[in-house]
């Protein structure tokens, strides 16, 4: 019995030693080579729809500033293919900071939540601002003019405009700057709307409610875990095979059974057409198996079924 509980237990550590190692690391990183903000005014909610993409010089975690009012949505690694995967999980948010860890070798990641923004009538503002430990070596920030939207207005002013083929709808691009940890980037955003309507009500189905990039799960099968699965499954056939065989060993073997004694009433009575002597001088005939008394011209038990000697 110890060995088998050995064995078991060998088993138990081989399939955790088949489990593919965490490829994250709590080392914190200290900088992102780039990073896009996006402003999303009205799109599909009376609200702002902030889109966060960076891309890592290293993997580990990443603590980026998130406002108080935000309401979290997304957050996504990006693939070679420019393509979003949500299988980070949700970020720790606390302290002002959404903090997370991205894999390697995936070093662009997306964040998205909704800020609140001020309106009067058809007048609407809202400000952001970054401030951050990080040291950004590139910052880029696009503001989405709302699809019912008469004028937009940046401070800092936009250095240019153009329409997405995506959507049609006009996106107003600041100039380029460095974000050196502790210094804040700030942006005031003012427009006029002719009506209160969403942009993503103009746009014609089906619309990308997260941007250009789609969101996808993760569904690639994990080969570490269904091989370590199988592993276990074999193991633990195996301990049951050995606690059969030794189950099957202990069995007692059970006795031969006994020769019934042959009763009055069961005794041969001559068949038709023959004497009482000759049926007298036939020899008794018993199952070898059962000891039910057969008759003479019987070649299977009629009890048991055995063939008769």
């Amino acid at each position: 019995m110890q060995r088998l509980f050995l064995l078991a237990g060998l088993i138990f550590c081989l399939f955790l030693a088949s489990l593919p190692a965490q490829a994250q690391s709590d080392t914190a990183v200290s900088s992102l080579e780039e990073l896009e903000i996006q402003f999303w005014p009205d799109y599909d909610r009376r609200a702002v729809l902030v889109l966060l993409t960076g891309r890592l010089p290293a993997s580990g975690t990443v603590s980026l500033p998130f406002p108080e009012e935000g309401e979290f949505f997304v957050l996504a690694r990006i693939d070679s293919n420019n393509k979003m995967i949500d299988d980070i999980g949700q970020p720790l948010i606390a302290n002002g900071r959404a903090t997370f860890t991205l894999p390697a070798p995936n070093l662009r990641f997306r964040l998205e939540y909704y800020a609140p923004y001020r309106a009067e009538g058809n007048t609407r503002s809202f400000s952001f601002q970054w401030l951050s430990e990080l040291a950004v070596n590139q910052v880029i920030m696009r503001v989405q003019q709302p699809a019912a939207a008469t004028t937009l207005s940046t401070v800092p002013a936009a250095s240019g405009q153009v329409i997405s083929q995506s959507d049609g709808l006009l996106y107003h691009t600041l100039p380029p700057l460095a974000a050196p940890p502790g210094q804040p980037l700030t942006l005031q955003v003012n427009y006029t709307m002719s009506a209160d309507e969403l942009s993503i009500t103009r746009l014609p189905p089906p619309a990308a409610p997260v941007g250009n990039t789609a969101v996808t799960a993760n569904t690639s099968p994990n080969w570490w875990l269904i091989a370590g699965a199988v592993l276990f499954v074999v193991g633990a056939g195996l301990v049951v095979w050995q606690l059969t065989l030794r189950a099957n060993g202990r069995r007692v073997r059970k006795p031969a059974p006994r020769r019934a004694q042959t009763p009055k009433s069961a005794v041969a009575r001559p068949a038709k057409g023959a004497t009482s002597k000759q049926a007298t001088n036939q020899p008794k005939r018993f199952c070898h198996e059962c000891g039910q008394q057969a008759q003479p011209e019987d070649r299977f038990c009629r009890t048991c079924g055995t063939p008769l000697r």
